[in-house]
């Protein structure tokens, strides 16, 4: 969420896991674990769930840092184009090297253009 959008969102669940867990030969790549990231969401919570994947730096070898954090974002303003439903949600994936609690959610909410990337849902 930029500076200009003010408003409450809430974190209805976070996760955080190794960036390559489960992988047991060889080196995949930054795209795949970002495609991993996502097949999880869609796993978890269903197919059509809106996504935003935070930049993140590689390194020289190819790799992401070593853990994959998502996060799923509520909020009860609704959208522009659906003014309508109960609120917008968004999941939001990212990687760092800081283990899971050391992550402020703030931050990375802050780099997310909400009304961009999150869509509506209904209860």
């Amino acid at each position: 969420m930029t500076k200009e959008q003010k408003m409450d969102i809430t974190v209805d669940t976070y996760y955080a896991v190794g960036t390559y867990a489960g992988v047991i030969l060889g080196s995949p790549s930054a795209a795949w674990a970002i495609a991993s990231a996502k097949s999880e969401i869609e796993h978890m919570w269903g197919k059509d769930r809106p996504v935003y994947v935070v930049t993140a730096d590689i390194n020289d070898n190819g790799q992401l840092p070593k853990w994959k954090h998502i996060a799923w974002l509520v909020s009860n303003e609704c959208p522009e184009d659906a003014p309508e439903a109960d609120g917008s949600h968004l999941f939001v994936v990212w990687f760092s090297d800081n283990p899971p609690g050391k992550e402020n959610l703030d931050d990375v909410a802050s780099k997310v253009d909400w009304k961009k990337h999150a869509k509506a849902y209904w209860i």
